[in-house]
């Protein structure tokens, strides 16, 4: 029966370490989509709609910065909700 209330023991403390770990890499995901989110917006914000119509590169590089910052979007979101639990 100890034995038993040792190794019960010995796994909640092996959980907590885990849950530790998770939510330390769930706030370094955050911080990091955070800190691209802010390059992208700057990047965005220095191309004018009308510039990324008027070339192909242009055009290319708008449109990856607009689905990037949906992705980061994204990350966030979920790096939120799973810290919020």
């Amino acid at each position: 029966m100890k034995k038993h209330i040792e190794d019960a023991r010995r796994q909640l403390t092996d959980l907590e370490t885990i849950a530790s770990q998770t939510e330390r890499m769930e706030r370094t995901i955050l911080e990091s989509a955070q800190k691209r989110l802010a390059v992208v917006e700057a990047e965005l914000a220095h191309i004018k709609p009308a510039q990324a119509i008027g070339d192909e590169t242009s055009t290319a590089k708008y449109t990856e910065l607009l689905e990037e910052r949906s992705i980061l979007n994204q990350v966030i979101q979920r790096a939120l909700a799973e810290l919020g639990r």
